[in-house]
């Protein structure tokens, strides 16, 4: 079973510090059962992109701990190391 989680992040967000976070949350859960697990780009607007974490697991209610785990924890890792890549909101300024 896969457990997938998408959050939104500003375009300045380093994908590979991403993976490299992802990767040692994924490798400290109990719930992950070792099979796969991958951090993509799956889309873009003006404001910001979207990463998709997915992550396997043995069985349906496991893959949905694991899912809320990874959530909480890559949005507390992001709001305390690198809060610049949380969206925002911008405004141009025209003279």
């Amino acid at each position: 079973m896969v457990g997938r989680v998408q959050i939104h992040v500003d375009h300045t967000a380093n994908l590979d510090d991403l993976r490299v976070e992802a990767q040692r949350l994924i490798e400290s859960s109990p719930l992950w059962d070792r099979h796969q697990w991958v951090l993509q780009m799956v889309d873009a607007n003006p404001q910001t992109v979207v990463i998709q974490l997915q992550a396997s697991a043995a069985d349906g209610p496991s893959a949905w701990d694991l899912r809320c785990d990874l959530r909480e924890a890559m949005v507390r890792y992001l709001r305390e190391n690198h809060p610049q890549w949380l969206p925002r909101t911008r405004s141009e300024y025209k003279p």
